[in-house]
């Protein structure tokens, strides 16, 4: 049986569908590109997601094996009675 997508989770993606068809593919095995292509991709889907007021954010930076830089998102709710998540 082959996987499918939850419904409600492709009617959320399916404005990004078009960019992520047109983006570039790099060839398996090609690590840096696809990490370019990769970063690209995902800041300018960031540009799209709308801000939320009551969520603050914190980036930390850390160094994979091959030296790139991984950047760690850690996401939490301004109301001090919800829950932190990563």
């Amino acid at each position: 049986m082959p996987l499918s997508l939850d419904s409600e989770y492709l009617m959320a993606i399916e404005p990004y569908m078009p960019v992520l068809a047109n983006a570039p593919k790099a060839p398996i095995g090609d690590i840096k590109n696809r990490r370019t292509a990769v970063d690209g991709l995902f800041n300018l889907l960031m540009l799209a997601w709308p801000t939320m007021g009551d969520v603050e954010h914190e980036v930390q930076t850390v160094k994979a094996e091959d030296e790139h830089e991984l950047q760690l998102y850690y996401f939490t709710k301004r109301d001090p009675r919800a829950q932190h998540s990563l």
